[in-house]
């Protein structure tokens, strides 16, 4: 090899060398970002979870009541169906 083409092999490494740390630095944020959302996400769910637990402590406390109000009359429900299916959920 002559002197010229090791130099232009030389560049040319360095020049892949640059685009695999670009890539790489590139690759590390796109991890970041990921974990990032990842987190967010398990946070929104933990607070879906924790809404819908409170929404079932409430029915299974209505459980108790025997009427439901309905246009200004009672009328007696069938509150065990109600509580069976709250608990089976």
């Amino acid at each position: 090899m002559q002197p010229t083409d090791l130099q232009g092999l030389s560049v040319e490494l360095e020049t892949v060398l640059g685009e695999i740390k670009s890539l790489q630095i590139s690759q590390e944020l796109s991890v970041q970002a990921l974990l990032r959302t990842y987190k967010e996400h398990g946070a929104v769910m933990i607070e879906q979870m924790r809404g819908n637990l409170n929404f079932n402590i409430d029915d299974i406390d209505e459980c108790g009541n025997s009427y439901v109000s309905t246009s200004g009359g009672h009328e007696q429900y069938l509150k065990e169906e109600m509580c069976r299916s709250v608990l089976l959920s």
